[in-house]
């Protein structure tokens, strides 16, 4: 019956287990989807207890996995934080007291070892860059499209020469709090190409270096 202590406690261990089994296999959500349905059968104080326990451990082994599903969550938890600015929903992340780290979410390419985040516990920060340009230099252009016994047809195009530039916010994981601001810029974009092409002609874009020094200034 429903208030059968001990059939209840008993079902409650086996979802608990289950969920373990999971957690070891690094199948996390299948572990959190079994702990959810032991919190129904939980009854005395006790189970209750330890399946709170359960949760607390499963969640701290989900955060040190380097596993496809730490991968995803991580994924996914930056793209909430820098698109929506909304918190992350599993408690898995900045419980590496001993890492501090930054997920990097808006931009190519991978941060030194001592800052980017490799697990869910290492991200205390998260780095959300904005890519946007600045254009130094415009023109137009008279290209020939066709020559005739009457003359030359032209046509007009328009060209630019643009920096790339990175605007950059650094949250706090754990309070959604903007700790800094900053606006990198790349390098000098190339000259006008002769020819018909037109459109913009971009500079590289800022270095890993330039982010790297700029967020080691902020956190250290």
């Amino acid at each position: 019956g429903d208030q059968d202590d001990g059939a209840r406690d008993a079902l409650t261990k086996g979802h608990i287990q289950w969920a373990h089994e999971f957690s070891v296999a690094e199948d996390f959500r299948s572990a959190l989807k079994q702990l959810n349905i032991a919190k129904e059968s939980a009854l005395t104080d006790g189970m209750k207890q330890s399946l709170d326990s359960a949760f607390g451990d499963t969640y701290l082994a989900f955060s040190k996995s380097i596993g496809p599903q730490a991968k995803q969550a991580m994924k996914e938890a930056l793209k909430a934080i820098c698109e929506k600015h909304r918190k992350p929903e599993l408690p898995i992340f900045g419980l590496n007291k001993d890492s501090v780290r930054v997920g990097l979410y808006g931009a190519d390419g991978k941060l030194p070892e001592n800052l980017i985040a490799t697990t869910p516990g290492d991200v205390h920060y998260v780095a959300c860059v904005d890519v946007s340009n600045h254009t130094v230099e415009s023109r137009y252009q008279r290209v020939i499209v066709d020559r005739t016994s009457w003359g030359y047809y032209y046509r007009v195009v328009q060209q630019f020469r643009a920096e790339v530039l990175w605007e950059i916010r650094l949250l706090k994981t754990d309070t959604m709090k903007d700790v800094a601001e900053t606006t990198l810029t790349g390098g000098t974009p190339p000259p006008f190409p002769d020819g018909g092409a037109g459109g913009y002609f971009y500079g590289p874009p800022p270095s890993m270096a330039q982010l790297s020094k700029w967020l080691k200034s902020v956190i250290q």
